[in-house]
């Protein structure tokens, strides 16, 4: 039934006048939507349709998406009656598939097989996002924003206008693999306000890399540079925190053409809760600033360094919860009427703005 709502709620926003359509799918028999399969719905929607999603024991699988949609689920950690998340293991973004909006999912990983602009991937929780060259062409105006990524970012191909903003990125703090890699090919990169936790390879150039902060689930410090000489180059790089490294330059600033200043190394950001037990973070961590953080009105906007900071930041408890009104708990208070009677109902619900 909450799932049935979720989807209801939705609905109500729609204009009677738009020919866009709404679709309903849920794989949960005892809740059905309009469709049990994704890719089924998908392949019976049309452009700019929206597809609500619903949370389910039950992964929905590979998904290959061809024209422009809006995918909606309900969060990788949604916080509501029946908490189920909205899984598919793999997106794949097809020829078609430009302007697509994925939010509220959790996977394993998301990737293009043709070149599509104008993709937005929000609120997700999946352990590598691939920007693949397959056809000669670049990829470009993407959105990355307030997602959980386990893994890696990787960019192959020579595009334009990425915003990487307000992600939670975490890689084991041993590994030393690149969490971030777009070649020099790539321009007009925006890397901003994000949590990068572990050894974290930054392998790109020509980027803006501005208010993040970098930090380890360790408790003691380690020596390590963030951007590596001839794996990246060009960049500026201002107003970043680090903590438990002790390098004295972690950005490489002064060689391979990177600039910058106004960071703040080797410093306690001093977040309200950061579980050590663990090498990676958790959607029950929270990386919001206490009261007297240096990183607090810190960044090169005047606001806070970090995922809580910039002119969006990430909503805490981080739940992948889409921006949408949705009802969190229903109580039936009368389980019992007679014919003709009222069924009276309790609900609560909020818009995770």
């Amino acid at each position: 039934m909450t799932r049935q709502c979720f989807a209801l709620v939705l609905l109500l926003l729609c204009t009677a006048g738009s020919y866009a359509k709404t679709i309903t799918v849920s794989n949960n028999p005892n809740s059905p939507g309009q469709y049990t399969d994704l890719q089924t719905a998908i392949n019976a929607a049309t452009a700019n349709d929206t597809l609500l999603v619903s949370g389910s024991s039950t992964s929905y699988g590979d998904i290959t998406v061809n024209k422009r949609l809006t995918l909606t689920g309900q969060g990788y950690d949604p916080r509501k009656d029946l908490p189920y998340p909205t899984t598919v293991f793999k997106f794949i973004l097809a020829q078609n598939a430009g302007g697509t909006s994925i939010m509220g999912f959790s996977g394993y990983n998301i990737q293009n097989s043709w070149n599509v602009d104008n993709i937005t991937i929000k609120r997700c929780k999946y352990s590598e996002i691939t920007v693949l060259n397959n056809n000669g062409f670049g990829n470009n105006n993407w959105v990355i924003a307030e997602n959980f990524i386990y893994d890696h970012l990787y960019i192959y191909s020579a595009s334009t206008g990425f915003i990487i903003r307000n992600n939670i990125f975490s890689y084991n703090p041993l590994g030393t693999l690149a969490i971030i890699s777009a070649p020099a090919t790539v321009t007009n990169l925006l890397i901003s306000n994000n949590h990068f936790n572990g050894q974290a390879y930054l392998d790109v150039f020509n980027a803006i890399i501005s208010n993040n902060i970098f930090s380890y689930k360790l408790t003691s410090s380690i020596n390590f540079s963030f951007l590596r000489t001839g794996s990246s180059g060009n960049n500026t790089i201002n107003n970043n925190l680090t903590y438990r490294n002790t390098s004295t330059n972690p950005f490489n600033i002064g060689s391979s053409g990177n600039l910058g200043g106004g960071n703040i190394l080797n410093t306690d950001p001093k977040l309200v809760s950061y579980d050590l037990s663990t090498t990676q973070l958790q959607p029950t961590d929270n990386l919001q600033l206490l009261a007297g953080s240096p990183a607090k009105n810190a960044g090169t906007d005047g606001k806070d360094i970090g995922v809580h900071g910039g002119s969006l930041p990430i909503k805490y408890p981080y739940s992948g919860e889409p921006a949408i009104p949705q009802i969190k708990t229903m109580t039936i208070n009368n389980t019992t009427i007679a014919p003709g009677g009222t069924l009276n109902v309790l609900l609560k619900a909020n818009s995770n703005n």
